[in-house]
């Protein structure tokens, strides 16, 4: 499983260059399995990105969700205020 997560990330590294479905005959991979893999690739950065958000919040109880994503941004984690707020109001973070 975990090669196919490296060929997933191998595919959208190469996937600005190359058409998908050459990308996907050459590595002899289902279009199927390539979009399952990719969902579960994104699931596991929501889960990182939370953690995350979780960390900054707890380090500054004072802060809201402009701050958090500004102090995110400045420690290069790329991520959008919408995110942000969706999280801390999912786990009652608002401050």
């Amino acid at each position: 499983k975990h090669d196919q997560y490296q060929a997933v990330e191998i595919i959208n590294q190469s996937f600005h260059q190359t058409a998908l479905s050459s990308i996907l005959r050459i590595l002899k991979i289902p279009r199927s399995s390539y979009y399952y893999h990719q969902k579960a690739t994104l699931s596991l950065d929501k889960q990182l990105i939370e953690s995350e958000v979780k960390k900054a919040v707890s380090e500054h109880k004072s802060y809201g969700y402009r701050r958090i994503t500004a102090h995110l941004r400045n420690n290069n984690k790329v991520v959008n205020h919408k995110c942000v707020q969706r999280i801390m109001h999912k786990y009652g973070l608002q401050c």
